[in-house]
């Protein structure tokens, strides 16, 4: 059951858990051998651990032709070993949804992973000025990072349970070895500009590439790249000027909703930029420390929602690349169950005589063998005594 671990993993459940929500129907033991393919369940487990974890049974034996690989995993060691499985299971089974719903509706991923090499902070701000370029964004603010991401085709997941330690992780997904597709994930609870600071911090771990002996480390450049990226320098001198020896709050609060940062990521923008003086950024930020306002800073933005993956399953209803019953599995809602019997059966008409017998063909195997005798299926036909009927 090549998917049983990962299945499990994602929905937070041990072994002793799983086999607790099962009734005791089988032991811990003997659900590590399902995982480690050492043994196979019987035909009324199966469907008790599908029941069980959400899905269908043939989902528990799929295998997947995506490979996964997690940037900066380090990031994690703050973590249990436990929660960084659970945390990687979730993440790999929604991506690779994501990916299968692309791949059936024949998209492919325009974003390029090409690593930028980058050792001083030039290489920094060349590699942002040259992503702003390829895609077209110009100079101006981002208004909405997320739906440019996603519109590149980098899939962002927000995670609502996600623990405190963790802010954010990116991965590349490949298929037969070729890249195919990234994904960034990043925590819901943090306020707009944060959550725009985590997304392009961990873009910039999918765009860059820092090698040792650099002047600055992989966490200081991708930091200056989420910074660079979205605050152009020409921008900012236009909008700030070169030099400046006084900023007032109030200005400081204008320049956060325009280009959609915090006030710290300005202020240190600023110095980085030298439009501000050392020990003018350290005043700032002793005051910004004094008032409170590291962890939660005034007139916070509102965050920006993921919208594409509901787009995507919409569509590929509408194309019928997926059921609409699978729809809702993946967003729950999505298709109205009034019309879900009616788009599934268009869906399956539509498809030619000899894809129609291949699909009844596989859900007719899938079933076979909880109708062999002495099956709880067919354990009425042992109590049953044909008689004659009774003559009047």
């Amino acid at each position: 059951m090549q998917q049983l671990r990962t299945l499990r993993l994602s929905r937070g459940y041990s072994l002793d858990e799983l086999a607790a929500r099962m009734g005791g129907m089988v032991s811990k033991q003997m659900l590590s051998k399902y995982e480690k393919d050492l043994s196979r369940p019987s035909p009324p487990v199966e469907q008790m651990i599908a029941q069980v974890l959400g899905v269908k049974v043939r989902n528990l034996y799929e295998s997947s032709p995506f490979d996964l690989e997690f940037i900066a995993y380090r990031k994690l060691s703050g973590l249990s070993k436990g929660k960084q499985e659970e945390l990687q299971a979730q993440l790999s089974e929604e991506l690779i949804k994501r990916l299968e719903v692309q791949r059936r509706l024949g998209l492919h991923c325009e974003f390029k992973f090409v690593p930028h090499s980058v050792k001083r902070q030039e290489d920094v701000e060349r590699a942002a000025e040259t992503l702003r370029e390829e895609w077209q964004l110009g100079q101006e603010p981002i208004e909405n990072l997320i739906d440019v991401l996603e519109r590149k085709g980098v899939h962002v997941l927000a995670l609502d349970a996600a623990p405190e330690k963790f802010h954010g992780l990116s991965a590349v997904a490949r298929s037969h070895g070729d890249f195919c597709g990234a994904m960034i994930a990043y925590r819901t609870l943090d306020a707009g500009e944060r959550q725009r600071s985590t997304v392009a911090h961990e873009l910039g771990h999918l765009k860059l590439s820092v090698p040792e002996h650099a002047e600055m480390d992989e966490e200081k450049a991708v930091q200056a790249f989420a910074s660079a990226f979205l605050m152009p320098r020409q921008l900012m001198y236009e909008a700030l000027g070169r030099k400046r020896s006084n900023i007032h709050l109030t200005e400081l609060l204008q320049w956060k909703a325009f280009f959609g940062c915090s006030m710290q990521a300005i202020i240190y923008r600023a110095r980085t930029l030298d439009i501000i003086s050392d020990p003018y950024f350290r005043d700032w930020m002793i005051g910004i420390s004094r008032e409170g306002w590291r962890k939660k800073e005034p007139r916070a933005l509102p965050a920006e929602q993921p919208t594409y993956w509901a787009q995507l399953v919409q569509r590929a209803v509408a194309e019928r690349a997926i059921t609409a019953e699978t729809a809702n599995q993946y967003l729950p809602g999505i298709v109205p169950e009034s019309e879900v019997n009616t788009l599934d059966r268009r869906a399956f008409l539509s498809l030619p005589p000899e894809e129609r017998r291949k699909l009844l063909s596989q859900q007719a195997a899938q079933v076979s063998d909880l109708y062999e005798p002495g099956t709880q299926h067919t354990g009425w036909i042992d109590q049953f005594v044909e008689q004659e009927p009774d003559d009047e």
